[in-house]
């Protein structure tokens, strides 16, 4: 049985399915970025920031969740996070890109059918 995007990420919120619910800390700060000069509208693109606790981060780690731009967000996986910004002693900021469906940009790439192109038989998606 295949269920729609929407029902999935509820889910997980959940804790159904073989992920657990995710656990959000209130360590975590969020920032908000992007605008007008970024192709987008002030302030939509958020950033879940991690400080090390032993003081000034060394260094940064951007984390990119999984879901193959479908599921997932930068509020998923706080615990494990925050113990990577503890260990390593760097800032680690998780990226909460855009997903499919939800940008129609996103989901027409995804449901494109491959065509194919010239004579040589390759495939290449179309971007619509």
């Amino acid at each position: 049985m295949e269920l729609p995007p929407h029902v999935v990420r509820a889910r997980r919120e959940q804790g159904i399915g073989p992920f657990p619910a995710p656990v959000r800390i209130e360590r975590a700060r969020d920032i908000w970025i992007g605008g007008a000069a970024r192709g987008g509208t002030e302030g939509n693109l958020r950033l879940r920031l991690f400080l090390p606790q032993t003081g000034q981060p060394e260094g940064a780690f951007l984390h990119i969740h999984g879901g193959g731009w479908t599921f997932g967000g930068a509020d998923m996986q706080d615990l494990r996070l925050a113990e990577m910004a503890d260990r390593t002693g760097l800032l680690v900021a998780s990226v909460d890109y855009r997903l499919a469906p939800s940008t129609p940009i996103l989901q027409r790439r995804m449901t494109a059918k491959p065509q194919r192109s010239g004579s040589s038989g390759r495939q290449r998606r179309n971007s619509g």
